[in-house]
């Protein structure tokens, strides 16, 4: 939409009177006394930060152009954020302390609101907060502490992130920082929500430095798609930081993410305000001489700042002049975000439009921008009364309005969708079947840089089956801090731990084990134990639980298990499944399911063999899920190297396909068998979720011997 503003300020006695009108498409208006000497966007800033380099940091206000001084009511709605890779490791203890003075007066002259700070170092950190403390700021969270090794006492990074927000505006309502697991440098998303004070609007800050060095850029781009995924949560966003990312592979995430809809509405701040091209290095050996040990003088946009909810009106780059006795401040440009916050009429309108698409209204783009124009119309001040003219005008602008949406039915197009039946409008939180996914997610695979992302779309996969109880096999404990968040974020808690040495046979701690999870609001569990292998080489063991329908009060006895793997341990994998089939015998309701690795002629004669040995008062005999559901022949393979391009081909002779994943069951029935995880996503970079494809299976309450038999 088009806003038309005009401001003016009286002039001081003996200048010119005068002003320079802006306007933009989205309602940005901006005002500036006419000049005939006109610098670059960082000029200004940039002799401020020599002069406080120089002299220190001065006690005086500033002085504030025409551009800054607005109406209060527009500053309630913006924020400035800097972000600025500070490099404090490679500086001495005496250059330190007057760097954080050059700080101060940096932020003080571009009178940021929010300061994001990367590369930050423990020493002589009380300096630094100090320092941002005089100048109106308050520190969001600590340090990060970090495990290393056997080491019991925690360390603190070498370097980490660190964001200040200003007192007067802001309030801080949350911290937290959310380790990379994959990264090799102890790397964070460090989040805070912040409240502004006047208008009540929380935002959500993302601080962020991603992995350094050209050959780590898987794992990097999977801490970007992370952190654009943490932005995509909230309404109102801001993620700023030394990404490290070339623009290859920032659009490559992007591109994965462009479509999706949580994604559709964050925007690149430089982008936003028109990708100016003196402004776009950030990491510029050019104009920058703090490193000069690299060829070619590379020029590099690391630093970035994606909004969500937000327009960009300004971008600017900080730093950018060379300091009189240390060169720059620092081998990166800092970045200064002028940010504007959605004010009432844009929530409004943005209201109005999601309303339209719940309902199914579809307009053409000539009446979606005469309907623009006559809210803009509409929002001039209106005093209140029946006889006002301005009132007359407004109502004269609503029937206009209703007019223009009734008279032309060629070019308003309505599409209502039917309204849901009551049975499919929602699923009950309770119900009488039990819904089991297994899945060996493949967690167990050496300097695996893209396990995270695997982990996040199978979190994706199991938020929409509306699962019960998940068995997954090969979770590792590197990175089981990571699968118990994702599963609880969707509902789940663990129903175990992981197993201790001294239970295995060999004394040894498993490479990888099973973990099992119940949604919390459907079950309840009463016992759980791990049960040994003796016959096991890799530690493996009978992971069991016992669980209690809320619904309907019956007990399920669920067993977890990862049979011994290979061919050659044939022997030991029968072993294994009649040790699983005695103890499942010995409950009523039961089932057993898991990456069994077992042949076909393994598993029907050891479930053959064991029904003819079950005692003649048994209530049932252990059945096969997939058989019970007709035996789908789209749904048998789970470990199929012709249709899953992450099984490693190149040890198999030909293209081998096995029934490894399995469910079997006592007491129950089985339906709608179907197999997980056969597709890629769109908007994820690391493809399919396992080796193996997981299992989904209702199990149903069997009331006698004959619904079993």
């Amino acid at each position: 939409m088009y806003m038309y503003t005009l401001t003016l300020t009286r002039p001081a006695v003996g200048s010119t009177f005068g002003c320079i009108v802006q306007y933009s498409r989205r309602g940005v208006v901006t005002t500036a006394p006419p000049s005939t000497n006109r610098s670059s966007p960082g000029q200004a800033g940039n002799k401020q930060l020599e002069q406080f380099a120089n002299n220190g940091p001065q006690t005086e206000r500033p002085h504030l152009s025409a551009t800054n001084q607005r109406h209060p009511d527009h500053q309630d709605h913006e924020l400035r954020v800097l972000s600025w890779n500070i490099n404090a490791p490679s500086k001495s203890r005496q250059r330190l302390p007057k760097d954080y003075d050059t700080l101060q007066g940096q932020v003080t002259t571009l009178r940021s609101d929010v300061v994001m700070l990367q590369e930050v170092v423990e020493r002589q950190l009380a300096d630094l907060v100090k320092v941002m403390q005089d100048a109106g700021f308050s520190r969001c969270g600590g340090v990060p502490l970090v495990y290393s090794g056997d080491s019991i006492a925690p360390s603190v990074p070498p370097h980490f992130t660190l964001t200040f927000v200003r007192k007067k505006r802001l309030q801080l309502v949350a911290h937290k920082r959310a380790p990379f697991t994959n990264s090799r440098k102890a790397r964070d998303l460090n989040t805070c929500t912040v409240r502004c004070k006047r208008t009540g609007k929380e935002v959500w800050l993302g601080n962020v430095h991603l992995e350094t060095y050209r050959k780590y850029a898987g794992r990097r781009c999977l801490q970007f798609l992370q952190s654009l995924q943490a932005l995509s949560r909230h309404d109102l966003g801001i993620l700023a930081g030394d990404m490290n990312l070339r623009e290859a592979e920032a659009q490559r995430v992007l591109q994965q993410c462009r479509g999706a809809a949580p994604y559709t509405s964050i925007g690149d701040a430089w982008e936003m305000v028109g990708s100016p091209k003196e402004q776009e290095f950030t990491w510029d050996l050019q104009l920058n001489t703090s490193w000069s040990h690299f060829p070619n003088n590379p020029r590099i946009r690391f630093d970035r700042c994606y909004v969500k909810g937000l327009r960009a009106r300004s971008f600017e780059l900080v730093g950018t002049r060379a300091l009189t006795h240390f060169g720059h401040f620092s081998d990166h440009f800092g970045i200064c975000t002028h940010l504007q916050l959605p004010s009432d009429n844009d929530e409004e309108e943005q209201g109005e439009e999601e309303q339209e698409g719940a309902l199914g209204i579809v307009r053409a783009p000539a009446q979606q921008q005469q309907q623009k124009s006559c809210r803009i119309k509409d929002r001039r001040p209106q005093a209140q009364g029946p006889g006002n003219p301005s009132s007359a005008a407004a109502a004269v602008g609503w029937l206009k309005l209703l007019r223009f949406a009734f008279a032309q039915p060629a070019r308003l197009f309505w599409t209502i969708p039917p309204s849901p039946s009551p049975a499919t409008e929602t699923r009950p939180v309770q119900r009488d079947f039990l819904r089991l996914v297994s899945w060996n997610i493949n967690g167990f695979t050496p300097h695996d840089e893209l396990l995270p992302g695997r982990l996040a779309k199978m979190q994706e996969e199991l938020s929409g089956l509306d699962a019960d109880v998940v068995l997954l096999q090969e979770a590792e404990r590197q990175n089981l801090q990571l699968l118990h968040t994702l599963m609880e974020e969707i509902g789940f808690v663990p129903c175990d731990a992981p197993p201790l040495a001294t239970l295995s046979p060999k004394h040894c701690v498993p490479e990888h084990f099973t973990a099992t999870f119940m949604r919390e609001s459907r079950f309840e569990l009463l016992a759980q134990e791990r049960m040994p292998f003796q016959s096991s080489q890799r530690g493996r063991d009978l992971n069991t639980c016992i669980l209690r329908c809320t619904a309907t009060g019956n007990k399920v006895w669920v067993g977890n298990v990862h049979f011994e793997s290979m061919g050659t341990a044939s022997e030991a994998r029968c072993e294994q499944f009649a040790e699983s089939l005695v103890e499942m015998s010995q409950h009523e309701h039961s089932v057993l399911a898991g990456d069994t690795n077992l042949r076909d002629e393994e598993g029907d004669d050891g479930c053959s063999a064991f029904n003819k040995q079950m005692l003649p008062g048994s209530r049932s005999i252990v059945q096969d899920a997939w058989e019970l559901s007709g035996s789908p022949r789209q749904y048998r393979f789970t470990w199929d190297t012709l249709l899953n391009d992450r099984v490693d081909t190149t040890s198999w002779g030909g293209r081998p396909r096995a029934r490894f994943d399995r469910c079997f069951v006592k007491g129950l029935t089985a339906s709608d068998f179907r197999l997980i995880g056969t597709h890629k996503s769109p908007d994820v970079l690391v493809g399919l979720v396992s080796d193996h494809f997981g299992i989904c299976v209702d199990l149903h309450w069997a009331k006698g011997k004959a619904e079993c038999e």
